[in-house]
């Protein structure tokens, strides 16, 4: 025989570590989420650093198999070149 108030049934114990396990896994996201963000401030910090507005950095967070975000690299990248012409010929 139990004391009342003090057992907790099966079910609570699963519901807790079912709990638990979800916190772990958001955790994992949330650091995975900010080490993200720091490597992309890195690249903005460094690549604005001299200050003259001559480096551009356009940050993304892609996948291979996401063809729009790769469409909108490949348009930054083409941004860039462009940009490098026009200013060795000081159109820009």
């Amino acid at each position: 025989m139990g004391c009342l108030g003090n057992s907790k049934t099966e079910d609570q114990r699963i519901d807790e570590k079912a709990q638990r396990e979800a916190n772990k896994k958001i955790e994992k996201q949330l650091q995975k989420e900010r080490a993200k963000y720091f490597i992309r401030d890195e690249f903005l910090r460094i690549s604005t650093a001299s200050g003259d507005g001559r480096h551009y950095c356009y940050p993304h967070f892609t996948c291979a198999v996401d063809t729009e975000n790769i469409r909108r690299v490949f348009n930054d990248c083409r941004d860039i070149i462009q940009r490098m012409h026009l200013r060795q010929y000081e159109l820009l």
